[in-house]
């Protein structure tokens, strides 16, 4: 994760940092092998995704049309006070 950190820091902002604890780092470097390129890539992509966009500033406002499907469920929220939304992507064509 240090190493990991070492190279992906540099590159991104205090916002970008929130999203990149520990756990996430993880997730990205055990998907992709514990090959810190193939990693930093997939992380740098999903990074420059969220910047464009703002997956964080979603309100259920955002979404309501979406929820009306029972396709994504709000449920609680995670350690920062942000909402958990779970998806069913498949029940809907």
């Amino acid at each position: 994760i240090k190493e990991f950190k070492e190279i992906i820091y540099p590159q991104i902002n205090e916002e970008d940092k929130e999203f990149c604890t520990d756990y996430c780092l993880r997730r990205y470097l055990r998907a992709r092998n514990l090959k810190l390129k193939d990693a930093e890539k997939m992380l740098m992509n999903t990074i420059l995704w969220r910047r464009d966009f703002k997956p964080n500033l979603l309100t259920s406002e955002d979404v309501k049309d979406i929820i009306g499907l029972n396709t994504v469920f709000i449920k609680g929220k995670d350690k920062q006070g942000r909402p958990v939304v779970y998806m069913k992507p498949g029940a809907v064509n």
